[in-house]
């Protein structure tokens, strides 16, 4: 795909050093390799239509994850992450319904 990729903002590069800048590029080749995958299945016809959605799909379960973390009530942060398997999923069904 000729999509452009372009990752979060970074610090000014004299508070970065080289494999930071290494460790993040991989990181985000990584992460955009699965979501043009994602981007494929949801839209076969027009991936590039479906990537701002897959993005959404990833980041979705990464926040679902970071958030439990923080709360001190077990029983609410398994809570969310259950919640945050079932917005996952009825998000990929309504896709495959549309």
């Amino acid at each position: 795909m000729t999509a452009s990729r372009t990752a979060a903002p970074t610090p000014p590069s004299s508070t970065r050093s080289p494999s930071t800048d290494t460790t993040r590029q991989a990181c985000a080749d990584g992460a955009l390799a699965l979501i043009d995958g994602f981007a494929a299945r949801l839209a076969p016809h027009d991936p590039p239509s479906a990537r701002l959605k897959s993005l959404n799909l990833l980041g979705m379960p990464a926040g679902t994850r970071q958030l439990p973390r923080a709360l001190t009530d077990r029983q609410l942060a398994d809570r969310l992450l259950e919640q945050g398997i079932r917005n996952a999923l009825a998000l990929l069904d309504k896709e495959q319904h549309d």
